[in-house]
């Protein structure tokens, strides 16, 4: 209860002051806003405050190196991200770079943490893609190139949309968004190691039959 001028406002009911009211409701709008968008907005602003590592320009659109990783990648699931390319789902050169990286393009490639298929899916991440795609799930299912891809492809765009840089999309799709968030929130370096293997991926393509 507020007291002013010798009288009482309450904060509820019919007496209540409107411009309380209002303010109370532009602060419960502003909590809400907040929460809705914090996680993308915060993941953007902290990157550019905490000066993550920046120069990651190896996805220049070469046509050459395109054809040489087209060259490079063989078997079913690489016809497959060429059929995705073609019907505009992905943009196929950052799908071949994340299928290498990921697999070295092995369709039935298992992780030692459990991780399977061309673009390495756990199962507990596989099961929430699949609920929000609305399409079924089982582990045997992550070892076809058309499924697996496609969780894939989702997956990176999700990450891409979370953290709206190439470096952390990358980052946070093979070590998880949690830990690079947390990174960017306490300051830590975020190692280019996984980075790196890309480049070096991309460097040995740029020479590939030069």
């Amino acid at each position: 209860m507020l007291r002013t001028s010798g009288k009482e406002l309450t904060l509820s009911g019919k007496n209540s002051h409107p411009l309380i009211r209002r303010a109370i409701s532009a602060l419960l709008l502003f909590f809400l806003l907040l929460f809705i968008f914090f996680p993308k907005q915060t993941a953007t602003a902290l990157r550019e405050e905490k000066g993550v590592k920046r120069g990651f320009s190896v996805f220049s659109r070469d046509s050459a190196l395109f054809e040489r990783l087209m060259n490079k990648c063989r078997g079913e699931c690489c016809e497959k991200i060429k059929e995705l390319s073609e019907k505009g789902e992905a943009d196929s050169l950052l799908i071949y770079i994340l299928a290498y990286v990921e697999s070295s393009f092995k369709q039935y490639a298992v992780s030692n943490k459990g991780a399977i298929g061309i673009t390495q899916i756990k199962p507990d991440v596989g099961k929430d893609i699949a609920y929000e795609l609305k399409i079924p799930f089982s582990e045997e299912l992550l070892f076809d190139c058309e499924y697996n891809l496609k969780m894939g492809v989702y997956y990176f765009k999700k990450m891409l949309d979370t953290f709206n840089d190439l470096e952390l999309a990358f980052v946070a799709y093979n070590m998880g968004p949690t830990f690079v968030l947390n990174k960017l929130k306490s300051g830590e370096f975020i190692s280019r190691k996984y980075l790196s293997r890309i480049e070096k991926f991309l460097e040995e393509v740029r020479s590939y039959e030069e």
